[in-house]
């Protein structure tokens, strides 16, 4: 799908700062999986930025497109609650914004 995309993907990882557990480094891949993947399909994105960023006591994953946006009056698919039920299982808050700009995914992940 990537192959296909006219999309720029700009990934930003500081991985020294970064002590995931199997289990959240296992779900953040997941979950960037189907976000890729929801982007690229849906969105009609041409940069999409990924970021994790640590602070004292949390992380921060941010997921970003330029993309359409996300329309409310369509359902959500199997694909976002499954992100949903991986946030949850990380103990991790779940934000999403989104208007004809672009949609942000922000996870905040508790050390």
């Amino acid at each position: 799908m990537l192959a296909e995309s006219q999309s720029v993907i700009e990934l930003k990882l500081n991985l020294e700062d970064c002590n995931f557990s199997d289990n959240v480094e296992t779900q953040i891949l997941a979950i960037s999986r189907e976000l890729l993947r929801n982007s690229i399909k849906h969105s009609g994105a041409s940069v999409i930025e990924i970021t994790i960023e640590k602070s004292e006591n949390r992380s921060t994953y941010s997921f970003r497109d330029n993309g359409k946006g996300i329309d409310p009056l369509i359902p959500s698919g199997f694909g976002t609650r499954g992100i949903q039920e991986r946030c949850t299982s990380m103990e991790s808050e779940l934000t999403v914004a989104s208007n004809d700009s672009g949609t942000n995914y922000l996870i905040s992940i508790p050390s």
